[in-house]
Formats: C-alpha cells, sequence, structure tokens
C-alpha cells in the first residue's frame, strides 16, 4: 500500500470539511480546519498555497440553514433568543426611565450578536446587516419591544423611537469595536469565519484578517464608529474656530467667539430637538408649542439685528 504523502494527507483532512458544513456540524467542521492547518504548515512551501485555498473553499460550503435559502432570521439557530433578549432589555429601559444613551450599547451588543450569527451572500456573518434577513432583525426588535404603546402615550412613544435612534447610532461603535478586540481575543469572532480569514492572510493578525477579508468579498467593514468619527469632526471643527479667531483677534486682545458659536449652536440644536419631540403632541399642543418656538425666533433675530 503506497504511503500517504503529507499533501495527501492534508488534502484528505481538507476534503472531509464540506459534508459536516453542509449537515450544519460546525464545531467538527472547525476542529477539522485546525487539524488540516498544521498539516499544511508541514507541508513543502510549495503546495501550501494550493492547500490553503482548498480549505478556503471547504470551509465555504454552504451551512445547513444558511445564506440565500433562507426564509427569515427565524431560521438561524439562536437569532429569536436574542431578539427576546433585546425586546426586554427595550422594555427595561423605557419603563425605569433610564437614558436611552445608557441602554443603547447593551442592546446594540445585543444585535452584534444576532449578526454574527446571519450569514451574508458571502457565506460570512453579515456584521454590517447586507441582507434584508438581517436587517428585519433590529426592525422587529423594536416592534415588539413597543407593544402596547400608542402614539396617544407621547412620552412612552418618542422614549421607544429615540431609544431606536440611539441603538441605530451605537451599531457602527459596537462593529469596531468587537472587530478591534480580535487581536486579543479572536474567539470573540465566529470560529468558522477567523479560521477562513487566518487561512487566506495567514500574516495579518487576526483584526486586520477579517477586514481583509471582508474586502476581498467585496463587503465594506468600518474602521471607524459613529461616535468616534464625531469627536474627530469635533476636534477639526474646534481647530478651524480657533484657527479664525487667532485671525480675526487683534494683537493684544482676547476674544471669546468660539464659546459663543458653539453656544449659539448648541441652542440651535436644542430648538431643532424640541420641534421634533413637539411632531407627536396632539394637534392642540403642536400648534402652542409652535407658536412659542416663533415667538423665540422673533426675539433671536431682533437680537441679532442689534449685532
Amino acid at each position: 500500500m503506497p504511503k500517504v504523502t503529507k499533501k495527501q494527507g492534508a488534502q484528505d483532512v481538507i476534503d472531509q470539511i464540506p459534508p459536516l458544513m453542509a449537515d450544519g456540524e460546525r464545531a467538527k467542521a472547525e476542529a477539522l480546519a485546525r487539524e488540516a492547518q498544521e498539516r499544511i504548515q508541514a507541508c513543502r512551501p510549495q503546495d501550501r498555497d494550493a492547500l490553503n485555498e482548498a480549505l478556503v473553499e471547504a470551509l465555504a460550503a454552504p451551512v445547513s440553514g444558511a445564506g440565500v435559502e433562507l426564509a427569515s432570521y427565524h431560521d438561524v439557530a439562536g437569532v429569536d433568543e436574542l431578539v427576546d433578549q433585546g425586546v426586554a432589555q427595550a422594555r427595561k429601559a423605557v419603563d425605569q426611565g433610564m437614558k436611552t444613551a445608557d441602554m443603547a450599547r447593551t442592546i446594540a451588543e445585543t444585535l452584534m450578536e444576532a449578526r454574527l450569527k446571519m450569514p451574508n451572500r458571502h457565506s460570512l456573518p453579515d456584521i454590517v446587516a447586507d441582507t434584508k434577513f438581517t436587517k428585519n432583525i433590529a426592525h422587529d426588535m423594536f416592534v415588539k419591544a413597543r407593544e402596547g404603546v400608542t402614539e396617544e402615550d407621547v412620552d412612552r412613544w418618542a422614549t421607544h423611537q429615540s431609544l431606536a435612534k440611539a441603538v441605530r447610532n451605537r451599531m457602527s461603535d459596537v462593529l469596531v469595536a468587537r472587530l478591534r478586540s480580535l487581536d486579543e481575543n479572536p474567539d470573540a469572532f465566529p470560529a468558522d469565519a477567523m479560521t477562513k480569514a487566518q487561512t487566506k492572510f495567514p500574516k495579518l493578525s487576526p483584526t486586520e484578517a477579517v477586514y481583509a477579508l471582508y474586502e476581498a468579498a467585496g463587503v465594506k467593514v468600518p474602521r471607524k464608529g459613529r461616535t468616534e468619527l464625531a469627536r474627530e469632526e469635533a476636534r477639526r471643527r474646534a481647530k478651524e474656530l480657533e484657527a479664525a479667531r487667532q485671525r480675526e483677534t487683534p494683537p493684544g486682545e482676547v476674544s471669546d467667539v468660539a464659546a459663543e458659536l458653539a453656544a449659539v449652536e448648541k441652542l440651535e440644536a436644542s430648538m431643532v430637538q424640541y420641534a421634533h419631540r413637539a411632531e407627536k403632541l396632539p394637534k392642540r399642543d403642536r400648534a402652542k408649542v409652535k407658536a412659542r418656538i416663533n415667538a423665540v425666533i422673533s426675539t433671536l433675530a431682533a437680537e441679532a439685528a442689534k449685532l
């Protein structure tokens, strides 16, 4: 009986992976993938590239209950439980009068766990919610969370809406934080996807390998979260205002123009927020708020004319 070469031994292990993936035996497939990686490293350098490609293709085999054949996210194990968890978190936040900012990140973390379970069209975790099935998770969660609350209950309805918006704004923060953590904790990402990334990009760190894997699939994944980008923008604007102050202030004279402009911008943001909140009020109350806002605008216009 001819001796099995190291190359053939590695290929034999790789060939066992697709059937396991098709049967939903993800854990067994991942264990074999790790064994295959070890065997590939023991092969001749000229054989490794082809074997690594074969391993990547094996791990990309259709997974039971995943891919384009999904009827809904309900078909993916564990997602319904995460939706229920998010519903409970949202209701608790509203019922106990918690600040939306305090609970937004917690709920966003729950939604991210659901996204990690959902496959995109490349059989990778749908971390940016590319598919309609993944998008439906957040939509259904917030709809279910506010069941029993009507628009007549102005405060609770508005709080639910504010919470949903805050969670959407936090999703990129949570995603970026998760990906940045992979260098220290690669287990924080689904093992099959991490194996694909490190097999295809063995010279990159876990974080960069995952980014490269999605880039190779044509999926754009953010490098910075919304909060980080907002802070950078605030610093940029502050520098611009300071530069303008330096240009406009005569030597020896001190100006607080930056502080004054910031105060005006804060006032503007507050007025816009008040107006949006008033949109949910009954018609008669909206008219009162509208009249008051117009009065404030007239007063401010008169004061501005004096400058």
